[in-house]
């Protein structure tokens, strides 16, 4: 099937789903590199400690703060992206199976794997529990995040719904205690910073 036989509704989920897939990749990979980014300046700034060059040592740490606000800025974007995501499923559902399977580039031997065919009915499915986005294409390094941006971001949508709503948080402990004989412990509710998004 081509794009021009869909339906004006269908062409604009589309568009969508493949907009959403480029932020969560450029998103990905801008926070592996903003990491890096961090790393780098870590070591510069400890260096000019070491050596007394104060002038080095300031710009640093400016530099250090501005990184670690942009870390914050893009952690923000990619939870953003996932709740976008998972937001718009049910509208790229209703494209044709083949259209959206295309536009997650799935692996066409593997569209109709036993696991696709009992649990792949659905876009969120695909993505977020299969995880056979880009499956079609090689790695084009090691970094198993960014080969599977969308799926990064639900994850990190769903980890800060459940830090940010002790009700969802709970509910989600008692479930995974439940499948797994007690393994999680005594639920601790987040702290105050926890609850707005703030890792300790």
């Amino acid at each position: 099937m081509t794009t021009s036989m869909l339906n004006t509704a269908q062409r604009t989920a589309l568009l969508h789903l493949v907009s959403l897939r480029g932020r969560a990749r450029y998103l990905v990979r801008n926070k592996e590199a903003n990491r890096t980014y961090i790393r780098m300046l870590e070591a510069a700034h400890a260096q000019a400690i070491r050596t007394g060059d104060t002038k080095a040592e300031a710009l640093h740490k400016i530099d250090l703060a501005d990184a670690k606000d942009a870390k914050i800025e893009l952690e923000f974007d990619i939870i953003e992206t996932g709740m976008a995501f998972m937001q718009s499923c049910s509208h790229y559902d209703k494209l044709p199976r083949e259209v959206w399977l295309r536009a997650l580039s799935v692996n066409e031997s593997e569209r109709s794997s036993p696991q696709m065919l009992e649990y792949g009915d659905s876009v969120r499915n695909v993505v977020a529990v299969l995880k056979m986005e880009n499956s079609a294409t090689g790695k084009e390094d090691d970094y198993e995040v960014a080969h599977k941006p969308l799926n990064w971001c639900c994850t990190m949508a769903m980890m800060n719904a459940m830090r940010t709503n002790p009700a969802l948080g709970k509910a989600t402990h008692n479930m995974a205690n439940d499948m797994f004989n007690g393994a999680f412990g005594d639920w601790r509710a987040p702290s105050m910073l926890e609850q707005i998004g703030v890792r300790p």
